[in-house]
């Protein structure tokens, strides 16, 4: 038993591609400029800093497979999956530039 398709299916995950789409940009211009984050630590590195590059970086790169995703899974799977696919984008996206911005200063 299939269901009858949805006409309406593209608008949720369009909503979440605008809404995504400037965090990543933002995201991408600050990473161009992390490195300055480096001056004031000490040779040995700074953990923290790391930490906050690295957790961002990843937030990053799984916005693009969650946005993918929300537009496949809107359109072929049961509306449930597409819905969260569609909120995990964008707040990945956030998430990323939240974590560059709370980058702590050296040492």
């Amino acid at each position: 038993m299939t269901s009858a398709p949805r006409r309406l299916w593209w608008i949720a995950p369009t909503v979440s591609t605008v809404l995504a789409l400037p965090l990543l940009a933002l995201a991408c211009l600050i990473l161009m400029f992390v490195g300055f984050a480096y001056d004031s630590c000490d040779p040995g590195g700074c953990p923290g800093t790391d930490r906050h590059v690295l957790t961002a970086l990843a937030a990053l790169l799984a916005t693009v497979p969650l946005a993918v995703g929300a537009w496949l899974t809107s359109r072929l799977a049961k509306p449930g999956w597409g819905a969260a696919l569609c909120v995990l984008a964008p707040l990945t996206a956030a998430g990323s530039v939240l974590s560059f911005l709370t980058i702590p200063a050296g040492r």
